[in-house]
């Protein structure tokens, strides 16, 4: 099995010919826990959640103002990952995100208007960025 990416990594992502292609960026470690909490960025509109606003410039994906969705979240495991990478239209990584971004995202993450589910923000807080 392929091991999940680590930490900051991040893969563009169309999981089937039909959907929009986004990037997803892995939040925090699988090594520990045994599976990551990944999140995609996607371009903002009035009706997303706009906990984590990122700016043109924050990352070399972002030409627009983008929003991560936190409620698209995926619980990462080993098997999760292997069915993406047997079956998705498109999954190519991508330039990592810097850590200042990921941290932002992280803290995001935990916000408590925030969209995220309470499970992945247990595993979010374990590895928080100082």
């Amino acid at each position: 099995m392929t091991p999940i990416p680590g930490m900051g990594e991040t893969i563009l992502l169309r999981p089937r010919s039909f959907d929009i292609e986004h990037l997803w960026v892995i939040v925090t470690e699988a090594a520990d826990v045994g599976c990551a909490v990944m999140f995609n960025l996607t371009g903002w509109t009035m009706d997303n959640d706009h906990t984590c606003i990122l700016k043109i410039g924050e990352h070399d994906f972002i030409t627009k103002r983008t929003v991560v969705e936190y409620q698209r979240g995926i619980l990462l495991t080993p098997e999760k990952w292997q069915h993406l990478l047997d079956t998705s239209d498109l999954l190519k990584p991508h330039k990592p995100v810097g850590k200042d971004l990921l941290k932002k995202i992280q803290k995001g993450a935990l916000h408590e208007d925030g969209r995220t589910e309470e499970a992945f923000q247990d595993i979010v807080r374990q590895f928080l960025i100082d």
